[in-house]
């Protein structure tokens, strides 16, 4: 809940306290991030600061862990409307616009299978709005291929 919820006082304090980060929740099988991409941040940063922070730690090894359902991190992030997390970590690990569009497809794919079209419009609309020119060249791959939303 902590880091749901962003307390960074006492995320600050369960790092001090060398809180094991690899550990993930028994029976969601969530780890911090799955945690953090879920967080509400509508109204506020809060979840990619969270985010940002643990990278900074070099906690970036749990990104591809997957939960009791099937879902990455990533796919939490995108699901819960969280793009600024999503697209940070496409941008983190995927330099070209090919790879970039590649794994939007697998985005697209969970969306659809998880019956949630409108995100993954919204999704897609906020990645090709990027100032980013790699971003918009994704996407625009993606809407050659026609498997763009």
């Amino acid at each position: 809940m902590t880091i749901q919820n962003g307390c960074f006082f006492m995320i600050h304090c369960l790092i001090e306290a060398k809180f094991d980060y690899t550990l993930s929740n028994t029976q969601k099988q969530w780890n911090i991030f799955h945690y953090a991409a879920a967080s509400e941040s509508k109204y506020n940063n809060r979840a990619l600061k969270i985010y940002q922070y643990f990278i900074r730690l070099g906690y970036n090894d749990r990104f591809d862990v997957v939960d009791g359902d099937g879902n990455s991190v990533y796919d939490i992030a995108v699901v819960k409307s969280n793009f600024d997390i999503a697209k940070e970590m496409i941008e983190s690990k995927y330099l070209s616009s090919a790879d970039r569009a590649l794994r939007l497809v697998s985005s697209q794919e969970i969306l659809n299978n998880q019956n949630e079209f409108n995100i993954a419009s919204e999704y897609f609309k906020y990645l090709s709005e990027s100032d980013d020119s790699v971003w918009k060249e994704a996407v625009n791959i993606l809407k050659t291929r026609r498997t763009f939303i």
